[in-house]
């Protein structure tokens, strides 16, 4: 990992401090810049934010892949989080590497298979959210978030592919 630097040791300091909560820190923390100090703090067992943490990964991490970007970040997260201590971190990182696989498609994709690449696309490793069938063309698959962020994939029926993601219908 190397040496951290003066701002991710506060980082980490405040991964260990369960006292230590600021209002909005999600909407701050959830960047993909802090991985390199944070995602160590999720797979510790002793950490008391690690099951918060591996959330804010989980979010920032389905940003990009939802945005395309980054994705050299979310292989080498998944092929760390593998060898993760925790069972948690493990499901996280083959759940990035599922979500990655959808960018390049899975094989013909029903409506069940739309529902499990939406499901894992659209809603959170920690959240308690679904997905339903938004539309349905010819073509296409349009699976929608059932809570908050309500973003919708469109999944290619013939190859399994996310086309793209929208935060509104």
């Amino acid at each position: 990992m190397g040496e951290l630097l003066p701002w991710e040791r506060e980082l980490v300091n405040w991964a260990y401090d369960e006292d230590n909560v600021r209002q909005d820190e999600d909407l701050y923390l959830a960047q993909l810049e802090y991985i390199r100090c944070l995602a160590p703090c999720a797979d510790d067992p002793e950490c008391p934010k690690a099951d918060y943490i591996l959330s804010l990964l989980d979010d920032a991490l389905r940003a990009a892949i939802l945005k395309g970007e980054n994705l050299d970040l979310v292989e080498r997260t998944a092929s760390w989080g593998r060898e993760g201590k925790r069972s948690e971190v493990q499901q996280f990182a083959a759940r990035l590497l599922r979500r990655i696989s959808y960018l390049g498609g899975i094989g013909p994709a029903d409506l069940q298979a739309a529902l499990t690449i939406g499901r894992d696309l659209l809603v959170s490793v920690v959240c308690e959210g679904d997905v339903r069938l938004f539309r349905e063309t010819e073509a296409e698959w349009l699976v929608q978030s059932t809570s908050a962020p309500f973003g919708i994939a469109v999944i290619d029926k013939n190859s399994g592919r996310l086309l793209r993601y929208s935060e509104r219908p």
